[in-house]
């Protein structure tokens, strides 16, 4: 198969072009312009992907994020970078520290093979 494979979901090279749509309909209300900087707080996923894709379709820069960082990590890098919007996976965001003013989050699902397992 050509294109992406994340457990089991693949996706070909015709979803990869549309699937970043969904993901700029979250940007529309939150984005501001061309330049602007877009952090992604996610796990090795299709998800990273096509926020990534998302962010250059708008003219945004990419922020990646280690999801590994520690609470004011993270925090120095959003207000460092002046994110824009966050997209994260929804149980990072759930135990990321509270967003700067004017950040805009937008939580995606966190798929079942990318969830810590259960102490």
């Amino acid at each position: 198969m050509r294109g992406l494979a994340s457990g089991e979901r693949c996706l070909g090279h015709d979803d990869l072009d549309l699937r970043p749509q969904a993901h700029r309909l979250g940007l529309a209300r939150a984005w501001r312009q061309a330049g602007d900087c877009i952090a992604i707080l996610m796990r090795n996923d299709i998800a990273f992907i096509e926020a990534s894709f998302a962010a250059q379709s708008v003219g945004a820069y990419t922020v990646p994020i280690n999801w590994h960082f520690k609470a004011e990590e993270i925090v120095h890098i959003l207000a460092d970078c002046s994110a824009k919007v966050l997209f994260g996976h929804a149980d990072l965001l759930a135990r990321s520290p509270a967003a700067p003013p004017g950040l805009a989050t937008i939580a995606v699902a966190t798929p079942p093979r990318c969830r810590p397992p259960m102490a």
